[in-house]
């Protein structure tokens, strides 16, 4: 994976100076911001869009809602299962809430 400071070694400028051409914020020359550009087409560089959301500290917030798991003998069974798997490796990055119809469910401010 490329990385900015792969950019920065390509292009010979700082890694503070990727930044913002990146980003487009602050000041870079036009020879500069050219050099950069060039060595993200180079490198073929892409954002990683998990790195950039654990660094905006953002959460996400997703709801399955699926019949009760006693219905339909069991059909739904696995499905929440894997709900609970994906559920507890992407724990960093977002929250899922189960929600069964059949029950009364209280929502209350989750997805506020």
């Amino acid at each position: 994976m490329i990385t900015i400071k792969d950019i920065a070694k390509l292009s010979d400028v700082s890694i503070g100076t990727v930044d913002r051409v990146i980003h487009k914020r602050g000041f870079v020359s036009s020879d500069t911001k050219e050099k950069v550009e060039w060595a993200i087409k180079e490198l073929k560089y892409t954002p990683n869009i998990y790195a950039r959301q654990l660094k905006l500290s953002k959460k996400y917030k997703f709801g399955v809602l699926m019949p009760e798991l006693h219905q339909d003998a069991y059909y739904w069974q696995e499905a929440a299962e894997r709900v609970n798997v994906y559920d507890n490796a992407i724990v960093y990055f977002m929250l899922i809430y189960n929600f069964y119809f059949g029950k009364e469910v209280t929502y209350g401010n989750i997805f506020k």
